[in-house]
Protein backbone atom coordinates (compact mmCIF):
# COMPACT_ATOMS: atom_id res chain seq x y z
CA UNK A 1 0.00 0.00 0.00
CA UNK A 2 1.40 3.66 -0.96
CA UNK A 3 1.47 5.99 1.77
CA UNK A 4 -1.20 9.35 0.48
CA UNK A 5 -1.11 12.69 2.03
CA UNK A 6 -2.98 15.40 1.63
CA UNK A 7 -2.42 19.02 2.80
CA UNK A 8 -5.46 22.09 3.24
CA UNK A 9 -4.79 25.19 1.15
CA UNK A 10 -7.20 28.08 1.70
CA UNK A 11 -8.66 30.21 -1.34
CA UNK A 12 -9.64 33.42 -1.91
CA UNK A 13 -13.36 31.85 -2.13
CA UNK A 14 -13.93 31.46 1.30
CA UNK A 15 -16.62 29.02 0.24
CA UNK A 16 -14.07 26.50 -1.21
CA UNK A 17 -10.80 24.46 -0.11
CA UNK A 18 -8.36 23.29 -1.75
CA UNK A 19 -6.48 19.68 -0.65
CA UNK A 20 -3.24 18.93 -2.37
CA UNK A 21 -2.47 15.17 -2.53
CA UNK A 22 0.75 13.45 -2.73
CA UNK A 23 1.15 11.76 -4.94
CA UNK A 24 -0.96 12.78 -7.84
CA UNK A 25 -4.98 11.71 -8.33
CA UNK A 26 -4.10 12.12 -11.87
CA UNK A 27 -1.85 12.07 -14.85
CA UNK A 28 -3.01 15.05 -16.31
CA UNK A 29 -6.08 17.48 -17.43
CA UNK A 30 -9.46 17.97 -14.74
CA UNK A 31 -12.68 17.08 -14.40
CA UNK A 32 -14.90 19.76 -12.94
CA UNK A 33 -18.34 19.19 -11.59
CA UNK A 34 -20.83 21.65 -10.63
CA UNK A 35 -23.38 18.56 -9.52
CA UNK A 36 -23.71 15.52 -8.61
CA UNK A 37 -25.64 14.25 -11.58
CA UNK A 38 -22.80 15.24 -13.58
CA UNK A 39 -20.08 13.03 -11.70
CA UNK A 40 -22.52 9.87 -12.08
CA UNK A 41 -20.18 7.22 -13.34
CA UNK A 42 -17.73 9.80 -13.86
CA UNK A 43 -15.63 9.74 -10.94
CA UNK A 44 -16.30 8.01 -7.38
CA UNK A 45 -14.13 10.66 -5.48
CA UNK A 46 -16.78 13.07 -6.60
CA UNK A 47 -19.93 11.20 -6.17
CA UNK A 48 -18.47 10.43 -2.67
CA UNK A 49 -18.17 13.80 -1.89
CA UNK A 50 -21.39 15.07 -2.99
CA UNK A 51 -23.04 12.80 -0.69
CA UNK A 52 -21.66 14.98 2.16
CA UNK A 53 -24.73 17.76 2.51
CA UNK A 54 -23.45 21.17 1.70
CA UNK A 55 -21.44 20.14 -1.01
CA UNK A 56 -21.95 22.01 -4.09
CA UNK A 57 -19.03 21.37 -6.52
CA UNK A 58 -16.35 19.16 -6.57
CA UNK A 59 -12.83 20.00 -9.00
CA UNK A 60 -10.13 17.07 -9.59
CA UNK A 61 -6.94 17.95 -10.70
CA UNK A 62 -3.73 16.12 -11.27
CA UNK A 63 -2.76 17.02 -7.56
CA UNK A 64 -5.62 18.72 -5.70
CA UNK A 65 -9.53 18.56 -4.76
CA UNK A 66 -11.16 21.67 -4.99
CA UNK A 67 -14.46 21.47 -2.70
CA UNK A 68 -17.05 23.91 -3.34
CA UNK A 69 -19.59 24.81 0.13
CA UNK A 70 -23.07 26.49 -0.41
CA UNK A 71 -22.80 29.66 0.31
CA UNK A 72 -24.29 30.30 3.73
CA UNK A 73 -24.44 33.66 5.48
CA UNK A 74 -23.48 34.48 8.88
CA UNK A 75 -25.83 35.92 11.08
Amino acid sequence: MNDISVDLEFTPNPNSLKYVTHPPLMEKGAANFSEASAAEGKSILAETLFKIDGIVGVMIARNFVSITLENHERL
